[in-house]
């Protein structure tokens, strides 16, 4: 071989091996071409080699998949056969517990029954029976809920609601959180067809009101007509625009003319002449027209109202139940009462009411309030036309005034056994403030002003402005039976023409404080200005009774207290000051 022949062998050899390498590199994964014969064997392409490994991979992890699934289905296998034991252990547990009648809430349950017993249904949540006697099945349903923003629900013709009892309906299904007010606002005219019942748990955060009043002033009377209990009165006012027939006013803080009684209550609207006069229908019981010569007072039109043809207007019969009322009046037809503040009657069990710019017109009694019940009056409210009692308040109930209200209560149609526009009895109070604000009105009735019987009973007034208790047919104030009255700063006058008695009567150990009160004329010749009967006390220190005519009388151990230098003007006394006489009595300064 030459040198040249075994080059061109070697160059043959090298393409030859290029050739094969470059196909091992390149060739296919599978199939022809695959697989490569060399001088050491058979070589798989890389693709190849590569595809293998994957496929390789595959079948390993596979693999472990069932086996994973294998051990899966083993525990499965195992939990199912302990969960049929299970099963079987409660299902004999069940059937004891079946045989023995009893379902409990938890294994330390002292106490088994019935699953309709152990459940209890919330605020808001129905339990149900199905299928009595057969396959029974309890069912658990839910309604209303949570009122958590400040609400207005609308009453009235045409409103979403036809009537507030209708609107406490519909909050019955839910409760109201605390912070938040449910207003109903009563639009109008609204006739209830039965007694409202304050009852919601959460009756506090609940307002019964009606459209923004009306307010305009008054400047004296153009007209007047009529007889007692039924006198027309038309009245010069600022304006009469807004008003209307039918509404209600409330007249307050009026001056002018000799009395001022006849002037202050709340009136319904009877014709309006023109722009600058009203007509209203006035129930003073006096036996003629004493309201002359009234130039100025203040008036509140309302234009809401609630009317009632056969039952009272609202009870608060839930203990700690709470009714408030704004800007409405309440119109009666002289039965019934107009709030009642008690359990249905039984004692004991109180709610409580807040009146602003209320009146009441045309009932039997305006307020019942008893065993500890409380009726809250601010603002101006007014009460007139009643038959039997005004605001009686008894057995540890109470009656307050705030601080600058105005309160009116007359037109009694009847002594009704002796009742007065205020009747106190065991242990009632009402307590109407000490302040130069507000005014307190009780005038024009028929039976006593006021009426305080038994111990604890008590009447509180002192230094309001041009406060009056006048022109009431039995006793301006009466207290018997160890009962209290203070009525301090206001004026006494023309009471007690129908029994004879006069401004103050107490009898039996009962206290009637009347320092720095205005004694009036008596209501008639011969009747009693003050009277004290039973050892009892009045203390009418520094009393003025300049221009009073009429008695000033002390029997059987009472006492009657002057201060000194008190101006008598034409009052007789008896006994004689600094002298006991009728039998015992003593009138001192």
């Amino acid at each position: 071989m030459t040198l040249q022949t075994d080059l061109e062998t070697a160059i043959a050899k090298v393409t030859a091996d290029s050739t094969l390498l470059h196909s091992i590199v390149h060739g296919p994964a599978s199939g022809t071409g695959s697989t490569l014969t060399t001088e050491g064997g058979d070589v798989k392409t890389v693709a190849k080699a590569i595809a293998d490994v994957e496929t390789e991979y595959a079948a390993v992890g596979v693999m472990a998949a069932v086996n994973a699934d294998r051990v899966a289905a083993e525990a499965a296998r195992v939990g199912a056969e302990t969960a049929a034991a299970d099963a079987t252990s409660a299902q004999a547990q069940a059937e004891l517990a079946a045989v023995a009648g009893n379902v409990k809430v938890s294994a330390n349950d002292t106490t088994g029954g019935k699953l309709h017993g152990k459940l209890v249904a919330g605020t808001g949540i129905t339990l149900t029976e199905g299928d009595d006697g057969g396959d029974e099945t309890l069912t658990i349903s839910a309604s209303g809920g949570v009122i958590s923003v400040d609400t207005t629900l609308n009453v009235g013709i045409g409103q979403a609601h036809a009537t507030v009892t209708a609107a406490l309906a519909y909050l019955a299904d839910y409760r109201i959180k605390p912070g938040v007010t449910v207003f109903i606002s009563v639009i109008g005219a609204v006739a209830e067809a039965a007694v409202i019942t304050i009852n919601h748990p959460d009756s506090a955060n609940i307002i019964i009101s009606g459209t923004a009043p009306i307010t305009t002033t008054l400047s004296g009377i153009s007209a007047q007509s009529g007889a007692q209990g039924a006198y027309s009165v038309t009245y010069t006012v600022a304006s009469s625009a807004g008003m209307a027939v039918g509404d209600y006013v409330i007249l307050y803080n009026t001056s002018g003319g000799t009395y001022q009684g006849p002037n202050h209550g709340v009136f319904p609207i009877t014709a309006i002449p023109d722009g600058t006069h009203i007509t209203v229908a006035n129930p003073s019981w006096t036996a003629a027209w004493q309201g002359a010569g009234v130039n100025t007072g203040n008036v509140k039109c309302l234009k809401s109202r609630l009317t009632f043809a056969a039952s009272g207007a609202f009870t608060v019969t839930k203990p700690n139940a709470v009714l408030n009322l704004r800007d409405i009046a309440l119109v009666g037809a002289s039965v019934l009462n107009g709030l009642r503040l008690d359990q249905a009657g039984v004692n004991g069990l109180p709610g409580k009411a807040y009146l602003s710019c209320v009146g009441l017109y045309d009932w039997q009694w305006f307020a019942v309030v008893d065993g500890g019940g409380e009726l809250h009056l601010a603002g101006t409210c007014a009460m007139s036309r009643f038959s039997s009692t005004g605001v009686w308040v008894r057995q540890g109930g109470k009656a307050v005034l705030a601080p600058g209200a105005y309160f009116t209560i007359m037109g009694m149609t009847s002594a009704a056994g002796g009742n007065g526009a205020i009747n106190l009895e065991s242990g009632g109070a009402f307590d109407l403030g000490f302040g130069t604000a507000g005014q307190v009105m009780i005038a024009c009735n028929y039976g006593y002003g006021v009426r305080a019987f038994g111990s604890g009973s008590r009447f509180s007034l002192g230094a309001s402005t041009n406060s009056r208790i006048e022109l009431n047919g039995y006793s301006g104030v009466f207290t018997q039976n160890e009962a209290s009255v203070t009525a301090r700063g206001i004026v006494l006058q023309a009471n007690g023409n129908i029994d004879g008695i006069g401004n103050i009567y107490a009898i039996q150990q009962s206290r009637v404080d009347y320092s720095y009160a205005s004694i009036g004329a008596a209501a008639s010749p011969g009747t009693y200005l003050v009277r004290g009967e039973m050892q009892s006390d009045l203390d009418g220190f520094a009393a003025n009774y300049t221009g009073a005519s009429g008695n000033v009388y002390a029997t059987h151990s009472s006492r009657i207290a002057f201060n000194a230098g008190t101006n008598y003007g034409a009052v007789a006394i008896s006994p004689a000051l600094n002298t006991h006489g009728n039998s015992n009595a003593y009138i001192v300064n």
